[in-house]
């Protein structure tokens, strides 16, 4: 690896999955809706906290942020919580000082490019009064739709999702709904009407959040002219039974009824409401079937009488509360799975399909893996556009039950969609020497918070050198290590070891791995390091001492290359052969001596054919590795050659000469193929930088070119300063204007 440009990424398509693109769209919508308050779940030692970076935005298609909220004077659209919605905590931002959930929601489209942001208004607890009076004439319709076309171009999301709950009702915030204004019915289209002419324009999408139950769907909307204003209508699914209003049990979302129940109890079902709601005219397509990521509970009054239907004690107003949600009536996914670990018992209903828990007089109906994975048969088969999720905030988000993150919604991601979230690995170098780039007004300077940690699923740190004891060192103190602050307590230094790892804060799914070696740490004393049983022995336990010190999460070796000699950064020449043995011995240990810990395993390995034949027991290797680092560049370079070629061409010129079809992306990923690499862990290589040339003569300037004598490539460029090279940030400015850019 001659040199690392600030992020250099590989990555790998993972195992059954697809990517979200705009030519390739998901068959189906899944949309996740977020409570922003999660955040202030801080008892249990906030087990139950919750904010965006926790989430996994490519299980989603839509981010449904909630909630906005109407002004009660104003009758506008205004932001709810603005010490939580907006703001930075960073001072240095310019933005006054709040915890900036908006922006943080709508940065997990850099994840998820194809993913929608959309602001949902309303709520359960925004009542319904101040809702009917906004709707109630044209001026404050109008008044309204303006502020939420404000409201979205100021926040910069995709769309609105109006949640009045509920049209045709009365109440004043949480209280419960009693009969409101017939009017709202038909005002409630006006509405939806006039924000589609607002909204449309800008291609914002409009959808609603509405009710289930055929008894509220009477009162409140006009089904035919409400499926033809909206692009989505988000039907909430759930909240049929509960502890805090019946006085028997009942499933928090039953898909099917109980042949023997009432005509009432027949109706408040999954499989009728969705029904109902395609008898009334509404498309399939649209309709979007709510899926609960929590359950509502009950106090029996015997625990010995405990199936569905089984008598309740109202005057408890539901169970006991849980431990993170700290809401009696109801318990989150999280608390309920740990509930289960702690010794509830589950029971499972064939009929209804559906999953309840008791212990003692506490009862629960919520929705697992295996239960939405019938809700989801149902969904597909009646043809309907996909789901609704409320919320991902009570999934258990930590994986604290199984060790699987967000189990549920991706059971229902992978269901709709194939995917369980991770199509890709995007694994990111970075060299730390950047950070002594001050040349050309320090532009380009480099420090670890100027990534952002959401677009990579490994952050690599280049690099750990090996020692003269033939250990793993650290490469530079005063860099990697330490503190500038002098409270701190450590010793002074730089800290980028601690400032790469507190990445990890942001996106609490990236590993943060310690790369050893690269081109300049040349070959030889990884040679002799390898060469005996002690020195590997010796280097491995050096290894995992070092990552349990720095709180790493995994080794990537970058030797160059076994079977090579060279001291430092000197050109390789043929070296010991015995090197290609030695080396999957030095892999086997490490992966012994790692596996324990669950350290990952990785090496970074070339792409050229001469030197994998010297280098590597290819099928060794695969067994031994998470994944292989394919380095697909530095093809060519006007360092080493006398004409020009590309620094990673993707596939060869046809008259090329053999040795030439060879030194190309295509060829060499394929050659670890077919020496028997799985390509489900290949990372192939893509260079944030380009090699550079000087032209013997100015118009003869295509691939193949003659270069000038002597010249060892292009002149240094003003950040890297490094002749032969530029990175991406020197190349493109400087082409912007003054460039012919040729795309072959």
């Amino acid at each position: 690896m001659w040199i690392i440009l600030n992020l250099l990424v590989l990555f790998i398509a993972a195992v059954n999955s697809a990517p979200l693109n705009d030519t390739n769209a998901p068959p189906y919508n899944v949309m996740c809706y977020y409570g922003v308050w999660a955040w202030y779940r801080d008892n249990h030692g906030g087990r139950g906290k919750f904010w965006p970076e926790l989430s996994n935005p490519m299980l989603c298609t839509h981010m449904m942020y909630g909630f906005a909220k109407l002004g009660d004077d104003s009758l506008e659209m205004e932001v709810m919580d603005k010490d939580l919605d907006l703001g930075d905590t960073e001072y240095t931002s310019g933005e006054p000082w709040g915890l900036g959930m908006f922006r943080r929601v709508k940065h997990l489209r850099d994840v998820n490019p194809n993913m929608k942001a959309i602001i949902s208004i309303g709520g359960w607890n925004e009542g319904s009064d101040k809702y009917s009076k906004m709707a109630s004439s044209p001026d404050s319709r109008k008044k309204f739709v303006d502020s939420a076309l404000k409201f979205l171009q100021t926040y910069n999301f995709d769309g609105l999702d109006v949640d009045w709950e509920y049209p045709g009702f009365k109440a004043v915030k949480d209280a419960d709904r009693t009969p409101g204004n017939p009017k709202d019915k038909d005002n409630f289209i006006a509405l939806l009407r006039e924000l589609r002419d607002a909204l449309k324009p800008h291609n914002y999408l409009l959808s609603a959040a509405v009710s289930a139950g055929k008894k509220t769907i009477d009162v409140s909307y006009d089904v035919k002219q409400l499926n033809e204003l909206l692009d989505f209508i988000n039907v909430m699914a759930y909240d049929f039974h509960g502890g805090a209003w019946d006085n028997k049990t009942g499933h928090n979302a039953p898909l099917y009824p109980d042949p023997k129940a009432s005509e009432e109890d027949k109706q408040l079902t999954v499989s009728y409401g969705m029904e109902y709601w395609i008898k009334l005219g509404a498309s399939p397509k649209k309709l979007m079937m709510g899926m609960a990521t929590y359950g509502r509970t009950f106090t029996l009054i015997n625990p010995a009488q405990h199936g569905i239907g089984a008598p309740a004690d109202i005057g408890w107003k539901g169970g006991k509360e849980g431990p993170y949600t700290g809401i009696a009536g109801m318990l989150g996914y999280n608390e309920i799975c740990e509930f289960l670990s702690a010794g509830w018992t589950a029971y499972r209903d064939d009929t209804q399909k559906v999953v309840y828990a008791v212990s003692d007089k506490q009862w629960v109906g919520y929705d697992d893996e295996m239960s939405l994975k019938d809700k989801l048969s149902y969904l597909k088969g009646k043809g309907l556009g996909g789901a609704i999720v409320w919320s991902i905030d009570t999934d258990d988000f930590h994986g604290n039950c199984g060790g699987r993150k967000h189990p549920l919604i991706k059971t229902i991601s992978q269901e709709l969609n194939e995917t369980n979230g991770t199509p890709y690995n995007v694994v990111c170098y970075w060299g730390s020497w950047s950070w002594y780039r001050d040349s050309g007004g320090a532009k380009g300077k480099f420090a670890p918070e100027m990534s952002n940690p959401l677009l990579c699923t490994h952050m690599m740190y280049g690099f750990a050198k090996l020692g003269a004891g033939g250990e793993i060192e650290v490469m530079e103190k005063d860099l990697d290590l330490g503190d500038t602050d002098y409270k701190s307590g450590l010793p002074w230094g730089e800290g980028m070891y601690r400032r790469i790892e507190h990445l990890r804060d942001v996106n609490h799914n990236m590993k943060a791995m310690i790369s050893i070696g690269g081109w300049n740490e040349g070959s030889d004393k990884y040679s002799q390091m390898a060469s005996s049983p002690d020195s590997r022995k010796k280097f491995v336990n050096s290894v995992v001492k070092f990552i349990q010190t720095y709180k790493f999460d995994g080794l990537d070796v970058d030797w160059e290359y076994p079977g090579f000699k060279a001291v430092g950064e000197a050109d390789r020449v043929p070296g010991n052969p015995k090197d290609k043995e030695n080396y999957i011995s030095l892999l086997r240990e490490l992966r012994n001596a790692l596996k324990p810990h669950n350290y990952l395993l990785s090496a970074a390995v070339s792409a050229g054919k001469k030197t994998i034949d010297v280098s590597y027991d290819v099928k060794q290797l695969n067994e031994l590795l998470d994944f292989i680092n394919v380095m697909a560049y530095d093809f060519h370079g006007g360092a080493w050659e006398n004409k020009t070629g590309h620094n990673a061409p993707l596939y060869p010129d046809p008259k090329a000469s053999e040795e030439d079809k060879e030194l190309t992306v295509s060829y060499g990923m394929e050659y670890w193929i077919k020496q028997g690499a799985n390509p489900k862990k290949l990372m192939m290589g893509m260079g944030t930088y380009g090699r550079s040339f000087t032209l013997a003569n100015a118009a003869q300037h295509g691939i193949g070119a003659a270069c000038a004598s002597g010249s060892k490539g292009g002149n240094a460029g003003p950040y890297t300063n490094e002749v032969g090279i530029l990175g991406y940030n020197e190349v493109y400015p400087q082409c912007l204007y003054n460039c012919l850019m040729n795309y072959k």
